[in-house]
């Protein structure tokens, strides 16, 4: 393979679709799986999600769990989350990330930090330096909402769905009714 100036490859498929058809109550359903890989010796190579945390392996890991709460609670770490630059260190990231649709932050799925976290694990941390996150619910809504989830959910129309209604006469899978 040649590598040229390829960084990374970011895949965004889309693994699952119920139309609303099939899925009235939701507007219908949608699955997506994001990863990334890099070029290493000629392959690509799975590589971590910015920002993404290993739900799986942080919660049956409690010590590195503790680990990623203290790193989140550090002054210098809670300023770079509260002015949205911050960077999770790789020991914490998932390399795969799956993003459900509709309902974007709504949706639990889409909120790693919130499986991992309630706020009152945050009730000691002094938010009064906060520009932006003055809250325990505030910081694990930022965090969720720069995961690959968060940002594939909140900051895109997810897939293809349209906003409003469906016209009388074509059914495109709108996500209001």
């Amino acid at each position: 393979m040649h590598q040229g100036n390829l960084k990374s490859l970011e895949v965004n498929i889309q693994s699952v679709r119920w139309p609303s058809t099939v899925h009235p109550s939701l507007g219908g359903h949608a699955e997506y799986i994001m990863r990334v890989f890099n070029p290493h010796k000629g392959r690509l190579v799975a590589a971590t999600l910015e920002n993404t945390p290993d739900v799986r392996r942080l919660k049956s890991n409690r010590r590195l769990k503790k680990a990623l709460r203290a790193w989140l609670t550090d002054p210098a770490h809670f300023k770079a989350i509260d002015e949205g630059t911050a960077v999770l260190p790789e020991r914490f990231l998932a390399k795969r990330s799956d993003s459900v649709t509709p309902r974007g932050l709504a949706r639990l799925a889409n909120r790693p930090f919130r499986q991992l976290f309630r706020p009152a694990d945050f009730d000691k941390v002094d938010f009064s330096s906060g520009r932006f996150v003055k809250s325990p619910a505030v910081l694990l809504r930022r965090l969720d909402g720069r995961t690959c989830a968060g940002c594939h959910q909140s900051r895109s129309v997810a897939g293809f769905h349209m906003l409003g209604d469906d016209p009388p006469t074509m059914k495109v899978d709108a996500l209001a009714h």
